[in-house]
């Protein structure tokens, strides 16, 4: 092979390399928006914690929450809310 045959062979490697590099890149693009729009998500719970009396609902009356134990029911929802929403995303 010439020359110029092992040169045009490796144009078209390296374009091939360009696309899956590129797939590649676009894909962790798209991860990486999950990730970000799922911390948003979990900051929006964290922020509505009312850290006086640890309540996890910042906009329900917790002076007159039907739960007994307030506190750990409350810790207990919010944990759970915030694994949901990790586990909303799916990363490969």
């Amino acid at each position: 092979m010439s020359i110029m045959g092992y040169y045009k062979r490796l144009q078209r490697i390296e374009k091939l390399c360009y696309k899956s590099n590129l797939k590649l890149v676009k894909k962790q693009e798209q991860q990486i928006n999950k990730l970000a729009t799922c911390i948003e998500q979990i900051k929006e719970i964290a922020e509505k914690i009312d850290d006086s009396d640890g309540c996890a609902y910042g906009d329900y009356d917790c002076d007159n929450c039907s739960s007994l134990e307030q506190e750990t029911v409350c810790t207990y929802k919010v944990k759970k809310l915030i694994l949901q929403k990790i586990s909303e995303v799916d990363i490969e």
